[in-house]
C-alpha cells in the first residue's frame, strides 16, 4: 500500500480475502506459497537518471499459505524476511 506524497509507509498492513475451499484450492494452499515484491516509490521530484524508474526494487518476501488452512485462526500473521535481489537477507 502507498501512500503520496509522504514518507511514511504503512506497516502491519492487514488485508482479507474470501475463498470457496475445494479439493483443487486446499491442495494448493497447502502446498503453495505467495511472493510479494517490496518496491520503494520515488517521488516525481526526485531525478534518478534516465536508466531508473520511479519504482525502486527493493526486495522480496516468500509466505506459505498452509497456515490458512492449518491452524485454528486460518490467517497468516508475523514477521517475515525480506530478500534482496541477490538472495541476501535484508535487515532494517
Amino acid at each position: 500500500k502507498v501512500l503520496a506524497r509522504t514518507f511514511c509507509p504503512i506497516w502491519n498492513h492487514e488485508e482479507t480475502f474470501s475463498f470457496q475451499f475445494t479439493e483443487a484450492i486446499l491442495e494448493h494452499f497447502l502446498k503453495g506459497e505467495a511472493q510479494f515484491t517490496i518496491y520503494h516509490r520515488f517521488l516525481e521530484s526526485v531525478s534518478l537518471g534516465e536508466n531508473v524508474g520511479r519504482n525502486l526494487e527493493i526486495g522480496n518476501s516468500v509466505i506459505s499459505l498452509a497456515p490458512l488452512v492449518t491452524n485454528d485462526t486460518n490467517r497468516i500473521s508475523g514477521w517475515f524476511n525480506v530478500y534482496s535481489s541477490n538472495g541476501g537477507i535484508m535487515v532494517g
